[in-house]
């Protein structure tokens, strides 16, 4: 008699989206998971002839690898809301920035965290990185850490930012002590899920000393350099004329791009420019729901078909809760897959099955995680979804991941699981009171509003 491998947990019945390097899709299928590992992946019989452990029926549901969310901020989410659709960027900056960020307490910024972390979590995705907008590390790491998520986040950098928001600069050197003190208390060696990084805010906000400073320290470390940049067209000419080289090329003569350099946006590219990327392997963080919202252009004038061709890491990011308002990458996901059809007027390869590559191996490269997460296969962190196919939007069940995609998105998210522990089941938060963290966060909205003097910009009466 043969005996069974033993398996912690057996995902059984799930219509399995492993992305692994054949991209192989099992319809009645198994996760065998095993001290916070994929064990095995395969059919439900051949798993469960092979393995035995508490079983959880997936019950026709799809099983995919957590997503990842490459870009966003997280420490004014209680604020959603507060900005109105008709703002541009710089009414965001003067009107609503300049007010809020120099406001916000410690306690305001745990609840945005914490209500920002759960949302995600409960929208499937599984990892995430902040593009430095912590106010006070210590404040956030451990609420960000509580909900069960893995991420990255950093404190705001730059020391260069226009008039109208120079409060948030800080000296270059006192920036680059942070970031290394952020990253001997928070870093890899801590352990923790979310923990410290390398965050610039980019798009000339940065002096060189500053950008040329954090990379030596990311490459010292092993982190990834994000950066803004190359989100509007007066920023591009405001390289040209200082530099006379487009930011892509700045960056390049400064020696920052390479694989451990993630840029964010990135939507005003010249061909050389995306060559540039190609040949330097930095990673581009797509964020289309943001330009959406502000008329940024990354449908109109962006390349990320170009750069999709040209075989530059792509990854999608949501931004913040006043920039897109929803962190919810499968909503990224269906505006990667159509805006550029719909821009071009043509089929793309840059479709669904691509932005969901994106949204999964793409982020976890971006982040520096690659052969760790963002594929269900043998040897990679156990962080996964499963979702609830007794949905009308998974019916019928023809092809599971277009109803995925197209109609049920993060609807049908049922129950998530990180590091093999799981921290959402049944739609409900495991590792945290799901209710008091909404409580705590209304309570704490109402507070900082009243006390900044939020008015909301409504052209309907509000009685």
């Amino acid at each position: 008699m043969n005996m069974k491998e033993k398996a912690d947990l057996i995902l059984t019945n799930g219509y399995v989206l492993t992305m692994d390097s054949a991209r192989q899709i099992f319809r009645d299928g198994a996760v065998a998971v095993r001290d916070g590992r994929i064990a095995a992946v395969g059919k439900t019989a051949d798993i469960l002839a092979r393995y035995d452990g508490t079983v959880h029926d997936c019950r026709g549901g799809v099983v995919h690898p957590g997503l990842v969310d490459a870009h966003e901020h997280l420490c004014l989410h209680i604020t959603r809301g507060w900005e109105p659709d008709s703002f541009t960027v710089h009414d965001t900056w003067t009107r609503f920035e300049a007010l809020a960020y120099p406001a916000v307490t410690d306690a305001e910024e745990r609840a945005s965290v914490e209500l920002a972390t759960l949302e995600m979590a409960l929208n499937g995705t599984t990892a995430f990185s902040d593009t430095g907008s912590a106010f006070s590390m210590d404040a956030v790491i451990e609420p960000v850490n509580r909900v069960g998520i893995r991420g990255i986040i950093g404190s705001i950098g730059g020391d260069n930012f226009p008039s109208e928001l120079s409060f948030l600069s800080g000296k270059t050197d006192q920036l680059l002590y942070r970031m290394e003190d952020n990253l001997s208390r928070y870093g890899k060696a801590s352990g923790l899920r979310v923990r410290a990084g390398v965050q610039l805010c980019g798009m000339g906000d940065c002096s060189d000393g500053l950008v040329t400073g954090a990379k030596e320290l990311a490459r010292r470390t092993g982190d990834v350099l994000f950066m803004h940049q190359c989100v509007y067209p007066e920023e591009t000419a405001q390289y040209a004329g200082k530099y006379g080289q487009t930011p892509v090329e700045h960056l390049d003569a400064l020696g920052v791009l390479d694989p451990a350099t993630a840029l964010v946006h990135m939507i005003h590219l010249t061909d050389a420019d995306v060559a540039c990327l190609a040949r330097t392997g930095a990673g581009v963080i797509h964020c289309p729901a943001a330009s959406l919202k502000y008329g940024l252009g990354a449908s109109s004038a962006g390349r990320f078909p170009e750069l999709d061709a040209a075989g530059v890491p792509l990854a999608l990011g949501t931004d913040s809760g006043t920039w897109s308002d929803a962190l919810d990458v499968f909503q990224l996901v269906y505006l990667a897959a159509t805006i550029h059809r719909e821009a071009r007027r043509t089929q793309l390869p840059l479709r669904s099955y691509r932005a969901f590559e994106m949204a999964t191996l793409g982020g976890a490269a971006v982040l520096g995680m690659a052969g760790e997460i963002g594929a269900l296969a043998p040897g990679m962190r156990a962080d996964l979804v499963v979702h609830t196919a007794d949905l009308p939007e998974c019916q019928p069940p023809f092809d599971p991941f277009t109803n995925l995609v197209y109609a049920a998105r993060s609807k049908s998210v049922r129950d998530v699981m990180v590091n093999g522990e799981w921290i959402i089941r049944a739609g409900q938060a495991v590792r945290v009171d799901q209710q008091a963290v909404l409580a705590h966060a209304r309570e704490a909205a109402g507070a900082f509003a009243r006390r900044t003097g939020c008015r909301l910009y409504s052209p309907w009466p509000v009685l």
